[in-house]
């Protein structure tokens, strides 16, 4: 029993009292004015008490309400957590693709630099490959002492001098020095039929014609013998489209 009704109930009794005790000792108007009060104040009981249901579920709607908020509140918590983990993870895969990052620049580094020494190592094997060739292409070491005694057997061709009651030769007679009287192809160097006994020096340079007085090119002395010497085709003056042959003139013009 709640206040409202005790104040009902007490109110009741006190009409009731009140009535036989007015009934017996108060005239007949009073009654009725006390019955108008008591009727009013049942009136306002049971406004308060409808008040209070109205208050009573406005109480129960906040309870369901607050009990929302919480468990919307808890949901929003668990996402939180489950968000601040997925967070964590994702900053710990960023450290590992980081880290993985850093070792593949280290690695590609290391590489790019193991790959320079090997290019650098193949170029030396290139260079060395390329001179290989170059000791390969020369001839054997029997004929180059088969070249070099035939060049010191070869005889020396004597200059001709005119007899002061000879007429004057042409100037190519008498700027014969000796012939050409051998080509080594591989190495390229001419051996001619006049040495350092015919007053030929290393250095000297002379003009080579055919028989028939065709100027075909031109020689340096590179290397003298007594009686020969060893000749390649002169460096600043156009090279010859073919090697001059076994007695080719070597002359030299006033």
């Amino acid at each position: 029993m709640n206040i409202l009704t005790k104040i009902v109930l007490g109110l009741n009794i006190l009409a009731a009292g009140a009535g036989i005790f007015f009934g017996i000792s108060v005239i007949p108007g009073k009654v009725d004015e006390i019955k108008k009060e008591a009727e009013s104040a049942n009136a306002d009981a049971a406004t308060a008490k409808k008040g209070q249901r109205e208050s009573e579920k406005k109480v129960t709607e906040k309870e369901k309400e607050l009990q929302n908020k919480t468990n919307e509140a808890s949901r929003i918590k668990d996402e939180f957590d489950v968000f601040k983990k997925g967070q964590e993870s994702v900053s710990e895969r960023l450290t590992k693709a980081e880290v993985a990052r850093d070792t593949f620049k280290s690695e590609a580094a290391a590489a790019k630099l193991l790959n320079d020494q090997i290019q650098g190592k193949a170029n030396e094997l290139q260079q060395a490959k390329g001179k290989l060739a170059e000791y390969a292409g020369l001839p054997p070491a029997q004929q180059i002492r088969l070249d070099l005694a035939r060049l010191a057997k070869l005889e020396a061709v004597p200059t001709k001098k005119p007899k002061k009651t000879r007429p004057k030769s042409k100037p190519e007679e008498a700027g014969l020095i000796g012939l050409i009287k051998f080509y080594n192809d591989e190495l390229e160097y001419y051996v001619i039929s006049v040495g350092a006994d015919n007053g030929i020096k290393v250095g000297d340079k002379y003009d080579v014609y055919d028989a028939n007085d065709q100027h075909l090119g031109n020689i340096e002395i590179s290397r003298t013998q007594p009686l020969a010497s060893i000749a390649v085709s002169q460096r600043g003056r156009p090279k010859p489209p073919a090697p001059f042959k076994n007695g080719d003139k070597v002359m030299t013009i006033d």
